[in-house]
């Protein structure tokens, strides 16, 4: 698994929607920045609500760190992003959120990320060991749906189905 670090703020208002160079977008990157992937949570477009996403390296530096740590570094790179102060910012947040998946007791990671070549040991992750223990999540999907919430749900329905045909085989 990749290392992965998200934060969730919600502002008083939707500044980013306020510009007419960001108001129609829902993503933004920042590839310098500690957080190089912001979206919004369209189609709602009411929301008041940014995600950031921080992998690789990034991550791995902010994994550990405490929210407040990561929530200053995630200010820092929005301020740079849509050139507002990081005090303006602050202001207009009114909650947030840090999700740091290596520190997550039950999944320790991340996304799951694939090489080049490496589809076989997918499907080796995912075959079912005897008639007991079934697998699934996003890094066990073998149809190009890896690492995305879809090919998770995917993959639960697979392994529901092969304890089922197991089951009825007994």
């Amino acid at each position: 698994m990749g290392a992965l670090v998200k934060i969730l703020l919600r502002f008083r208002t939707p500044f980013w929607r306020e510009h007419e160079a960001t108001a129609r977008f829902g993503f933004f990157h920042a590839p310098a920045a500690p957080f190089s992937t912001w979206w919004t949570l369209a189609p709602h477009r009411r929301t008041r609500h940014l995600v950031g996403w921080s992998g690789g390296p990034n991550a791995a530096a902010l994994s550990g760190s405490s929210d407040t740590v990561v929530l200053r570094r995630a200010l820092q790179g929005l301020s740079q992003l849509f050139h507002r102060s990081v005090r303006e910012l602050n202001e207009q947040l009114e909650a947030w959120h840090v999700q740091d998946w290596q520190g997550e007791p039950y999944t320790r990671g991340g996304y799951a990320v694939i090489p080049s070549g490496a589809m076989d040991a997918v499907e080796a992750l995912a075959r079912p060991v005897g008639r007991t223990l079934f697998f699934a999540g996003e890094a066990t999907h073998v149809g190009g749906d890896e690492g995305t919430v879809h090919g998770a749900l995917e993959t639960g329905r697979r392994a529901a189905d092969e304890l089922l045909a197991r089951r009825s085989k007994a």
